[in-house]
């Protein structure tokens, strides 16, 4: 990918003045004044295999603040490598916030089901007891055996030279909902685009992110409740559940509450706040009927 930069105007000498080769797959870019900052999603070897599921590959995203202005001669200031895959960022002034989301690192052999015995009887309620009960305990003992920086992989800054150096997590910036959503981690970045050598403030909440919304005070989080298709039930509605993010320290956003809400959002026009108060527009769909085979029709 290529940053390019061109003159444009007046219209009759539209021309490009000056090119930057930018790593990875640009997915967005801010500017600001003489400052320019890219978003690009960078291809990971790591991963896990989700239990039940698939492997889950992590994402990594690169954010390079560019100087541009000679915009003959645009100078990168600072790459951050952060991980998760890139979902949205917002601008005010030179505060910039970037929305993460990413998967959890499994530890390798952890199951959801028992493994099956050839003749054995899947009916007998004593066996599937105790088979779960062992389950467990080999779970636990691999999820305490996993190392934090397997849970949480470290983003990085590169220095000038080629040389990486760490960023570390703070255990006051996570926040675990009570909610039923879809396993994850999203996080908020904070970056101050005036300051490009600052390290990043980050605010993270357990749980997917579907939709964003953001002014200048405020940030939100939407995300939907989580429903196994099996395990729905009659008459069962949507739900949608928000965290609300102050953004007014250019440092770091502050988790302020959470909250739900019936149905589900469009996207997200579908949320606007007026005056402190969070306005929704919203559709409900709830089951009304169910097979035997589990599938569900909603209305």
């Amino acid at each position: 990918n290529t940053l390019r930069l061109a003159k444009g105007w007046p219209a009759k000498d539209l021309a490009t003045v000056g090119t930057l080769k930018l790593e990875g797959s640009a997915r967005q870019m801010l500017l600001d004044g003489d400052k320019v900052m890219v978003f690009s999603a960078i291809s990971s070897s790591g991963g896990s295999f989700c239990p039940g599921c698939s492997y889950l590959r992590n994402g990594i995203t690169k954010i390079t603040t560019v100087d541009v202005s000679d915009m003959s001669a645009p100078k990168v200031l600072r790459e951050h490598f952060l991980p998760g895959s890139y979902k949205a960022a917002r601008r005010v002034g030179a505060s910039v916030r970037v929305v993460l989301r990413d998967n959890i690192n499994w530890p390798s052999g952890i199951k959801w089901y028992p493994t099956y015995q050839p003749g054995q009887n899947w009916k007998d309620q004593s066996w599937r007891e105790e088979a779960y009960r062992d389950l467990i305990g080999q779970n636990h003992r691999l999820i305490r055996k996993q190392a934090l920086n397997s849970w949480l992989p470290r983003g990085y800054v590169k220095e000038k030279g080629g040389s990486k150096k760490d960023y570390d997590y703070s255990c006051s910036d996570f926040y675990r909902p009570s909610a039923s959503v879809e396993m994850g981690l999203v996080t908020v970045l904070s970056l101050d685009m005036s300051r490009p050598h600052a390290a990043p403030g980050r605010t993270s909440i357990l749980g997917k992110v579907d939709m964003i919304y953001a002014n200048k005070p405020s940030l939100y989080l939407a995300n939907r409740h989580w429903w196994r298709t099996a395990n729905r039930p009659t008459d069962a509605r949507d739900h949608t559940y928000l965290h609300k993010l102050d953004i007014t320290d250019i440092k770091q956003a502050k988790y302020v509450a959470s909250g739900g809400v019936e149905g589900s959002l469009l996207n997200q026009f579908a949320m606007d706040e007026h005056k402190g108060y969070l306005c929704l527009a919203t559709t409900r769909n709830e089951v009304v009927s169910k097979t035997n085979s589990g599938w569900a029709r909603t209305e």
